[in-house]
């Protein structure tokens, strides 16, 4: 069917700012997802959109997910070519038989969050053998800490084919989420001092034996500048690293790269050299001798606590933020 709209129930958050005396009523916005296809067959891409009227104003933030079936590294998933885009495309997935989908959108405006929901029934071809899409990846030219798609996709008869992907060349890096054996893969650029390529292909088996290799994906992956590391001093090293007595006396509160060159360029002044020879925060070229990197990465030994104090999971949680930190520092340091 084509043109079909669906909506889902909306849930709604924070209907009101109280402000002093006053009550401002916030209006959320009316949200539905627009489908060009809501029986597609395996391979086919369909063309998603959110219509979104109303609302008090403001940026509007979309996300688009594929809620079941669930993606337990056997259920078939499709992938969205952008998920936080108004329209974007999602490529139904190889299929064992006829596949109902369910998709969930969340919209952001203002203070408010609504959600819609969707569904689509994907039918299984019984095709012949064949890679469909050679792979491809979402960037080819990437920074230290960023994190690509992988992709490609194929069809055969009876549950579909089977797909293995390998990294080729480059440093060993294991793929983001520890799946490599799906139509997609992540896979996230480590630190490097210099240009780096990395290689990946990916083979695609068929039930009755047959198998084919879907191409050779060329990655070029440059090193992380001080413009990327930057932010992380601003969104949460400043809050110490500040005033007439900054800990470890290292200022990290200027915005001028002059001026955190000046502060980067000494020396730690409490006691603990976190396991380097001369307690230098930068060692260009040396993570390892550098006490920033050994806060940073909590790799310091004992009495070096892991930095940001009382949050030593911050760069867990980011790391594409510590992947960054080490890559500038091998890349020389560079202001």
């Amino acid at each position: 069917m084509r043109g079909s709209i669906k909506r889902g129930p909306l849930v709604l958050a924070a209907l009101s700012l109280s402000c002093g005396p006053a009550t401002v009523t916030v209006t959320p916005p009316k949200v539905s997802i627009t489908l060009d296809n809501d029986t597609p067959n395996e391979g086919d891409r369909v063309t998603f959109r959110a219509n979104v009227s109303g609302g008090s104003g403001g940026d509007i933030a979309y996300k688009w997910e594929q809620t079941a079936p669930k993606d337990d590294g056997k259920n078939p998933v499709g992938l969205f070519s952008s998920a936080l885009t108004q329209e974007t495309q999602w490529t139904v997935p190889s299929l064992c038989a006829d596949q109902e989908f369910e998709f969930k959108l969340t919209v952001k405006q203002g203070n408010t969050t609504v959600f819609s929901t969707t569904t689509l029934s994907a039918v299984n071809m019984d095709q012949p053998f064949a890679v469909t899409q050679a792979a491809a990846s979402t960037k080819t030219t990437v920074t230290s800490g960023d994190e690509i798609i992988l992709s490609t996709q194929a069809v055969a008869p009876g549950c579909g084919p089977t797909f293995t992907w390998t990294q080729l060349s480059g440093a060993a890096v294991a793929f983001t989420d520890g799946i490599a054996n799906q139509a997609t893969a992540r896979w996230r650029s480590p630190a490097v001092g210099a240009p780096a390529t990395f290689t990946f292909s990916v083979k695609v088996d068929s039930p009755d034996g047959a198998t084919q290799t879907s191409g050779v994906i060329t990655l070029a992956v440059n090193p992380a500048t001080f413009d990327n590391v930057k932010a992380t001093f601003a969104d949460r090293c400043s809050d110490c690293h500040q005033g007439t007595k900054p800990a470890q006396g290292l200022d990290l509160s200027s915005t001028m790269n002059s001026v955190l060159q000046t502060n980067l360029s000494g020396i730690a002044t409490d006691t603990v050299k976190c396991g380097t020879t001369d307690s230098k925060f930068i060692v260009p070229g040396n993570p390892d001798e550098s006490v920033i990197w050994r806060r940073v990465s909590g790799t310091g030994g004992n009495g070096c606590n892991a930095m940001p104090n009382g949050d030593s999971g911050y760069f867990k949680a980011r790391p594409e933020a510590l992947i960054q930190f080490q890559s500038w520092i091998l890349a020389g340091a560079t202001f």
